[in-house]
């Protein structure tokens, strides 16, 4: 029944963006049911024949522009399957296979090139729109989580424009398990097809793999973040063309970058100066948040609790000091995502897409790197939605004013964001370097499952 089919998308949308503004409360509960029961209805019960073109990002709503950003990224990733003769084998999947009309390949780069100059445009308008909190801003989490997942969109569509001969996951798990060598390319790899290359126990090994180079590089040394002699443009995907949607991308998410450390430097600041342990507080806090920088990295300690010692360094709130340090506590968010990944009717499926439906890994400890290299962008995706669910317990929340806890908030979005549009420019500038030079680079070390990760630690 057509109408209660629509009815019941809107049923489900209202659900999501009551959800996203409930998740601190609930721990993203309703927020990942409803995202998860969306997926579902939109497969078994969508309108048939499927668009071919990727749909208009809405501006009036944050939480109706995520389930566009899905909706999008699943019809391309299905018409990239359709062209690469990879059948689905579940239920969701092939419904929604059945729904989508064979693509061409120029279908394909216009979808791209859609995708590029919307995501752009909608990230440099939320930018401007995004200020400094108040102490009565009632501002969610949403418009930074519709940001993550634009920086995540805009690795999607870039990572689309190239195609790879190989495959660091399939040829790692080839090599563990000595079996043939199944589909190719991260970026379009099916779950379902995932048996075709490898047992469960060689593709866990060969994520564990994936998880230390990609630690180690800071990247992954393979499609799409480094683009080497094996990779091509994909047909109908001209290279002035790609070359300019890339340094479009750069630019936006560079400014995003940008932006992001910059707003998040200022709202810590304002976080720390609401509660002075001195006249000098300006200065102190200033001093405090650059310690905080520097102790970062795993190579600098000054103890054991690094954010007691700077705030007593430097005479600050050593309570608001540790939530700027940790970023405000998300175990609640985890868990129900943790509890979400099992039963997700994911339709854009990856390589480690049965380990995750089968908790053979944990969500929480794969990086964006390894969902890149994998072709999990509807998991990572997902993931976004987890800074919705970013709060502060209620046990602390009295011991801070409105204004110092939207401030702290803040700071943990921004954080957030900041690490998304990162990560969103390590395959841009494999692009932008491979349409320069006209030609991949060599083929990375550590691509090979025989090279050590020691020759590259630092």
């Amino acid at each position: 029944d057509p109408d209660a089919a629509t009815n019941l998308s809107l049923l489900l949308r209202l659900a999501f963006k009551i959800g996203m503004s409930t998740a601190q409360q609930d721990n993203g509960y309703l927020l990942f049911s409803s995202w998860n029961a969306y997926s579902k209805a939109s497969a078994l019960w969508g309108a048939s024949p499927a668009a071919s073109f990727v749909s208009e990002i809405p501006t009036d709503c944050f939480a109706s522009g995520l389930l566009v950003l899905r909706e999008n990224i699943c019809l391309v990733h299905r018409q990239i399957q359709m062209l690469s003769g990879v059948s689905p084998s579940n239920t969701i999947n092939r419904a929604f296979a059945a729904r989508v009309d064979r693509p061409s390949p120029q279908t394909i780069a216009q979808n791209v090139r859609l995708m590029v100059e919307r995501g752009c445009s909608m990230i440099m308008a939320l930018l401007d729109q995004l200020e400094l909190p108040t102490a009565d801003d009632g501002r969610e989490g949403g418009a930074f989580v519709l940001l993550e997942g634009l920086c995540l969109y805009l690795s999607f569509a870039v990572s689309c424009m190239t195609l790879s001969k190989s495959s660091f996951v399939a040829d790692t798990a080839r090599l563990g398990s000595k079996r043939p060598r199944g589909y190719s390319t991260e970026s379009e790899v099916n779950g379902s097809d995932a048996e075709s290359f490898s047992s469960h126990d060689a593709r866990v090994d060969a994520l564990e793999r994936v998880e230390e180079v990609c630690k180690v590089l800071g990247g992954a040394p393979s499609h799409p973040d480094w683009l080497d002699t094996g990779c091509s443009l994909r047909p109908g995907m001209a290279k002035e063309e790609a070359q300019n949607l890339a340094l479009r991308v750069l630019e936006v998410v560079s400014r995003a970058l940008k932006v992001s450390k910059i707003r998040q430097y200022e709202c810590s600041l304002t976080a720390l100066q609401e509660n002075p342990l001195s006249a000098d507080s300006t200065v102190l806090a200033s001093l405090g948040l650059k310690l905080t920088s520097i102790c970062s990295g795993e190579w600098i300690s000054i103890g054991d609790e690094p954010s007691a010692e700077i705030a007593e360094i430097c005479n600050v709130d050593k309570k608001v000091m540790k939530y700027l340090m940790d970023q405000t506590a998300q175990s609640g968010s985890i868990s129900a995502l943790a509890t979400w990944c099992p039963n997700a009717a994911t339709r854009a499926c990856g390589h480690f897409y049965d380990l995750l439906t089968n908790q053979m890994v944990d969500i929480s400890e794969l990086g964006l790197a390894e969902m890149r290299v994998g072709g999990e962008w509807e998991v990572a995706l997902s993931f976004c939605l987890t800074t919705a669910c970013t709060g502060i317990p209620n046990c602390d929340t009295k011991a801070f004013s409105a204004l110092t806890r939207t401030a702290i908030l803040a700071s943990s979005w921004w954080d957030r964001l900041a690490s998304a549009a990162l990560n969103a420019l390590v395959p841009t500038s494999a692009l932008v370097r491979f349409t320069a030079f006209g030609e991949g680079r060599k083929r990375h070390p550590l691509s090979t499952i025989d090279a050590s990760v020691d020759d590259y630690q630092f």
